[in-house]
């Protein structure tokens, strides 16, 4: 593809963007009603801070609408799990109820903090249950399947064993006894499995979970048989997968209040136990036991050695095949909250995991066994909350957070977050607050935010952080100090249309390869700044039509080497045809100098389930989703998405390699709701 037709998609994305801006002054006026605010969710997913180098896959959101709180009996750590709830919110939330029980999802109006926006979401995942005079059941199917369609390298020279095919199967059943005069032991029983394949994997169960989740209606007592996983406090000694506090559409940092044990319903291949969990909640206490057993996917040497876990969950080849469940870990621990007073909880969690093999930590030392324990407090208290987790590993090294938000009034939010993370901090379940996915450790930093309202229709947010790492390259360590900086104007101007404008900025040094006199390849330390300006901005053209225009560059300075940038520009369409049929629609040009300048972006590939994917070069990409639905019950998506690059022969590297310039593929997806 030539740089003008290039440069023409970019100038009809730019003429789209006129068009929805003289669209404004014929927009309907709608109702002063409650309506679900799609933009704002999807802004939620727009405004994350991806720092991995993969394609990232999020289904975080359907297993929110497929799960929803329950309002009248849920605690503080679920509600904070909720998108836009806050610590603060949530114990508002409490309060509200020990006084008076909620009868309608309206009623969340009357809580300082919820505003008309931000109820539009949260009520997706939300719900009350009401006295039930006959026991309910539900079931949930759900069938996923992705192709790409050119072949890669890996499958023309036979290193991918598999096919192309990317498969998930999923099903949750659920079993409520009645309410009223029950004689039923257990009050619920969720049962749930899946299986998934990954492109180039042969079997179709390399991965596989199941849980059986049982609670009791006499007796305040919790078990999951199975897969589940633990999410505690800040994260330090656990927390399974991603949560919306990394999110900085959640404006500020918040206290993470992880709610502890929960099934596995995820595709994260890693981050689970497989065992026994068991759960005891009494009134100013909550105990929960565990107990793991599961082979692990590692890379052992000839002596025995585990040498690291592998966490990419691909089995392709051979040599990848070599390190399926090569090894087996026990675990057991525990975690236990105590509230001695309102808005008050002192938590402890540890556990200890034995291996298989001995295994090598970070420090060059190898142990058949490790163990990590923490403690933790939270205290929600009017408009303040304040709250710390410490965390010690098996090598004695200590990890600490703490952080203090502060809602002087509905209008304003501040935040404040101490981290320090040691050299070889061993955390091997423990996922939190940092700069970087690869290393959890050698890292301490202050990170401050605040959040303004300062119109009607108008918020500014803005954070810094400032931060001290040490990084690993091959047999490079260097340290140095760097820091962050976000400021985000969002604005409704008008009924139906929203903008918001970011700025972002990183300061940090890294090793850059550059040459050297006599054409040889070399690493230098070099200062590193990058600037992000993104401009989005949503309108509802009318009740069926949606239009959202996304424009973002980025500029790249380096003190010894060439400077960078890019530009990325978007224009979708969101049309609901009839209530049983949608479809969406965006087209991207894309100009970025090198990988280094790359950009990121998300798309829904199904109803709740988002994927990151970046892009650098020069092309276009584009995709269309068409979501329809029969009686309400059985669910249809279909997908297909293709990017197009200029001036290349190729896309992609060693096995992953495609030639030409196209890359293009398709989703399909039912789910069935009985």
């Amino acid at each position: 593809m030539s740089k003008n037709m290039n440069r023409y998609c970019l100038f009809v994305i730019l003429f789209a963007f006129l068009i929805q801006a003289t669209l404004v002054g014929q927009e309907c006026i709608q109702d002063d009603t409650l309506y679900d605010s799609d933009s704002d969710l999807m802004n939620v997913f727009y405004e994350v801070d991806v720092k991995s180098e993969e394609e990232l896959t999020n289904d975080m959101l359907q297993e929110l609408e497929e799960n929803p709180v329950d309002l009248n009996e849920c605690s503080v750590e679920e509600l904070s799990n909720v998108p836009m709830i806050t610590s603060t919110i949530a114990q508002r939330i409490i309060e509200r109820r020990n006084k008076m029980r909620f009868t309608k999802l309206k009623e969340l109006l009357e809580i300082e903090g919820i505003t008309k926006e931000s109820y539009s979401i949260i009520r997706r995942f939300v719900k009350i249950i009401r006295s039930k005079k006959h026991p309910e059941s539900s079931l949930i199917i759900l069938n996923r399947v992705y192709k790409e369609i050119e072949k890669k390298a890996g499958y023309l020279n036979g290193a991918y064993l598999g096919s192309s095919l990317k498969m998930l199967n999923r099903f949750r059943l659920v079993y409520e006894s009645e309410t009223e005069k029950s004689r039923s032991i257990l009050n619920r029983t969720e049962i749930g499995g899946q299986i998934e394949k990954d492109p180039g994997e042969v079997k179709f169960t390399n991965y596989s979970t199941f849980y059986c989740s049982m609670s009791f209606s006499r007796i305040p007592f919790n078990v999951i048989v199975g897969d589940y996983g633990i999410r505690a406090s800040q994260g330090l000694v656990l927390w399974d997968g991603i949560d919306f506090s990394n999110f900085s559409d959640a404006k500020i940092f918040e206290n993470r209040n992880g709610e502890g044990m929960r099934p596995h319903r995820s595709t994260d291949e890693n981050m689970f136990f497989r065992g026994v969990s068991t759960n005891i909640d009494l009134k100013y206490i909550n105990a929960q036991f565990f107990y793991s057993f599961k082979k692990l996917n590692a890379t052992v040497d000839t002596t025995g050695i585990i040498l690291n876990i592998d966490n990419s969950g691909l089995f392709r080849t051979k040599s990848e095949l070599g390190k399926y469940h090569s090894a087996s870990e026990k675990v057991m621990g525990y975690r236990t909250c105590e509230y001695i007073l309102p808005g008050l909880r002192l938590g402890q969690t540890g556990y200890v995991a034995s291996y298989s093999n001995q295994l090598l930590l970070k420090n060059g030392t190898t142990r058949q066994g490790i163990y990590m324990h923490g403690y933790d407090f939270s205290f929600t208290k009017g408009k303040a909350c304040i709250f710390a987790e410490v965390a010690m590993d098996v090598n004695r090294k200590r990890a600490s957070i703490f952080g203090i938000l502060y809602n002087p009034e509905p209008s304003i939010t501040m935040s404040i977050l101490s981290r320090k993370y040691p050299s070889c901090f061993e955390s091997i379940y423990g996922n939190f607050f940092t700069m970087r996915d690869s290393y959890k450790e050698d890292e301490e930093g202050v990170y401050c935010a605040i959040g303004l309202k300062l119109f009607k229709n108008t918020s500014i947010y803005s954070y810094y952080d400032q931060f001290k790492l040490k990084n690993y390259h091959e047999y490079t360590i260097f340290t140095g100090c760097g820091n962050r900086f976000l400021f985000k104007i969002e604005s409704k101007i008008s009924d139906n249309l929203t903008c918001y404008l970011r700025f972002t900025r990183k300061n940090s040094p890294e090793l850059i390869e550059t040459f050297d006199s006599y054409g040889r390849t070399m690493k230098i330390l070099s200062e590193r700044a990058q600037n992000n300006i993104k401009l989005v901005s949503y309108l509802n053209s009318s009740s069926d039509l949606q239009l959202m225009t996304s424009a973002e560059i980025i500029n790249v300075f380096y003190d010894k080497r060439n400077n960078e940038s890019g530009a990325i520009l978007s224009q979708e369409v969101k049309w609901l045809i009839k209530e049983f049929l949608s479809i969406r629609f965006r087209v991207s040009g894309f100009e970025t100098d090198s990988y280094d300048s790359r950009l990121y972006d998300w798309e829904e590939d199904s109803p709740g389930v988002y994927t990151s994917k970046f892009v650098y070069g020069q092309g276009i990409k584009w995709f269309l989703l068409m979501n329809f639905s029969v009686l309400k019950k059985y669910y249809f998506s279909l997908k297909y998405t293709q990017m197009i690059k200029g001036g290349v022969k190729y896309i992609g590297s060693g096995l992953d390699r495609i030639e030409g310039n196209e890359k293009s593929a398709i989703y399909l997806q039912l789910k069935i709701d009985l």
